[in-house]
């Protein structure tokens, strides 16, 4: 998987944006639900991968969340 995102909707972002979107979602998403096809993702799966940081980093859950339903994979060189 190289990414979350196309290279190409990254380009509005500031760099740190850019940065922060994809690996937000590679760090707490991925681990969970990023071998699943869209329709296999249940909100149980949302729920346990949003439960370790919910306490300690809620802002960065709460964007992870928010982040999650724009989610694609791209492969290599796209």
């Amino acid at each position: 998987m190289r990414g979350v995102l196309h290279p190409d909707e990254l380009v509005i972002w500031s760099e740190k944006h850019r940065d922060q979107w994809p690996s937000s979602l590679k760090r707490y998403a991925c681990p969970t639900i990023g071998k699943l096809t869209i329709p296999e993702i249940k909100p149980s799966h949302i729920h346990d991968l949003l439960k370790p940081i919910w306490v300690e980093k809620r802002e960065t859950a709460n964007r992870v969340r928010g982040r999650i339903p724009f989610a694609r994979t791209y492969p290599e060189g796209t």
